[in-house]
């Protein structure tokens, strides 16, 4: 008769540890590794050899790593955004960071539970400066993908940076274009008042003095887009979403005066200024939900002089000879005359028809 041995209780510790190692994921079970050197001076490279790659994903995985981890997240951030920080970082530099750094922030955004290392996350994605990066922005912005609005709000932010950073160059029309495109759609799928700001704003980042006239008025469409789907809509708080949109007139309005080329002023404003005369016709349907008191007609009613004042500057440059009104719509509003109301946003109808 076989007798089998007694097996080794040290034998059979070591065993389920290395099928732990095996089946754990490796966010839980990390190698206690000492903090990398800095890689600052690789930023500048323009070719990067197998050291220094290997530098770089010790280093962006370190930060990553204690980032997620949620002990300094402020420290964290700060060594993760340091490499890339500025506009001296290579393209191939930051393509390489962006390689190693994008999956495991991405997945802190998803995964993470405190909110700072979360929003973090994604201040440093919009660091990294990579197309890519600004692609992945892009993605978190639209409500359909991210539901959390302040998620949304800070990739926004972080995208509208990114773009008008100048860590983009050369500029490309097509990398303008899509995340213009991108934003649009985010916009036409939100309800709260200041991501849809942020949106807007990435939209006008987008548009660069660099780009041809078609690439520029195609962006400019998008944004006239973004602002006329949303002219109904109101966030949970009742706020008017164009609200949003009238403080979109007044920067584009600056942006607009500056610009040489009457052709591309000419396609800014018949791109936005039938929006903005959209939103205009939503106040006077929401006359009544938005007349809540004497605060709120005050606002509302500056948010009306804005939108007129962008059109009395925009129409003519737009639509050349085409009368603008001479009533006022915020006096109309401030004054609670619905009818002077109407009268003069129909005439503002007929002068962008």
């Amino acid at each position: 008769m076989l007798h089998r041995r007694p097996r080794s209780t040290a034998r059979t510790g070591l065993l389920s540890a290395l099928v732990l190692s095996v089946l754990l994921p490796a966010a839980i079970v990390r190698p206690a590794t000492a903090q990398p050197a800095g890689i600052g001076a690789l930023s500048t490279s323009t070719t990067l050899n197998a050291d220094a790659r290997a530098r770089i994903e010790a280093y962006g995985r370190w930060w990553t790593d204690a980032l997620e981890s949620g002990s300094d997240i402020d420290r964290a951030l700060d060594r993760l955004v340091e490499p890339v920080r500025g506009g001296a970082a290579t393209a191939i530099f930051r393509a390489e960071y962006g390689d190693v750094v994008l999956d495991p922030l991405l997945g802190i955004v998803r995964d993470a539970d405190d909110p700072q290392a979360v929003t973090a996350a994604v201040v440093a994605i919009g660091q990294v400066g990579s197309e890519t990066a600004l692609r992945r922005l892009v993605d978190l912005t639209d409500a359909r993908a991210e539901p959390r609005p302040i998620v949304r709000q800070v990739a926004a932010h972080s995208a509208a940076r990114l773009l008008d950073s100048g860590k983009l160059a050369p500029i490309e029309a097509r990398t303008m274009i899509a995340a213009a495109r991108g934003l649009r759609r985010a916009a036409g799928n939100e309800t709260h008042h200041d991501v849809l700001l942020r949106q807007l704003q990435g939209i006008v980042a987008a548009d660069d003095t660099r780009l041809p006239a078609d690439a520029r008025g195609e962006i400019y469409t998008y944004l006239g887009e973004a602002v006329g789907e949303t002219a109904t809509g109101t966030d949970p708080d009742g706020r008017p979403l164009g609200g949003a949109s009238s403080i979109i007139a007044a920067i584009v309005l600056g942006q607009m005066l500056q610009v040489p080329d009457r052709d591309v002023q000419e396609a800014m404003g018949r791109a936005l200024c039938p929006a903005l005369v959209q939103v205009l016709e939503a106040y006077g349907e929401q006359w009544s939900s938005l007349r809540g008191g004497d605060r709120a007609i005050a606002t509302h009613a500056a948010e009306v002089e804005r939108i007129e004042n962008a059109l009395d500057r925009m129409v003519p440059l737009a639509y050349p000879g085409r009368a603008v009104p001479r009533t006022e719509a915020s006096e109309a509003w401030s004054g609670d005359d619905a009818g002077g109301y109407a009268e003069t946003v129909r005439a503002w109808r007929t002068a962008v028809r």
